[in-house]
């Protein structure tokens, strides 16, 4: 958290962003079991270790995390971004967050790698809030997922469809 809150300060953005120190799903929970690599990049909650860690599973660390719904959160203004890098998790997280994508139509930007079995079903959650997928090339245009033009494959912004308008902060 502290390297983020840093990243936050020296970009000017640390009065947009409010960081919290609990993991999303879409179960809140005081007994969730965060599983931490060596690399400290692939943390993600136990329920969906065998996408991200694979090999080092019976070296990693674990530790008890607080894990909340996005929907239950009390925000000061509309979302108008939610950044998920979770791992493997970003079904439950998204399916804890339905009903505030669906009321503040917030972009979504997150890290789905294709070739992971859970990638189906994220295009199948935002298919289902109305959702497009899309990649950046790497002078920031959107392009379709998929597309050869895509910068970093696995990062993708998900706008409303159209006549959908993302929320405004």
């Amino acid at each position: 958290l502290r390297c983020l809150q840093h990243n936050l300060a020296q970009n000017g953005l640390a009065e947009f962003v409010r960081v919290q120190p609990v993991a999303v799903s879409d179960v809140a929970s005081d007994h969730a079991e965060l599983l931490c690599p060596a690399d400290n990049s692939s943390n993600t909650l136990a329920d969906n270790a065998e996408y991200a860690i694979g090999d080092e599973l019976a070296t990693v660390k674990r530790t008890t995390v607080r894990s909340v719904r996005i929907d239950d959160v009390a925000f000061d203004a509309p979302v108008a971004v939610i950044k998920l890098d979770i791992q493997g998790s970003e079904p439950e997280a998204l399916k804890g967050a339905m009903k505030t994508i669906t009321r503040d139509r917030p972009v979504l930007v997150l890290e789905v790698v294709e070739s992971w079995p859970r990638a189906k079903e994220v295009e199948d959650i935002l298919a289902a809030l109305e959702y497009r997928a899309y990649g950046l090339t790497a002078a920031g245009d959107l392009v379709p997922v998929g597309d050869a033009r895509t910068f970093v494959s696995w990062d993708w912004i998900a706008i409303p469809a159209a006549g959908r308008a993302p929320a405004t902060a």
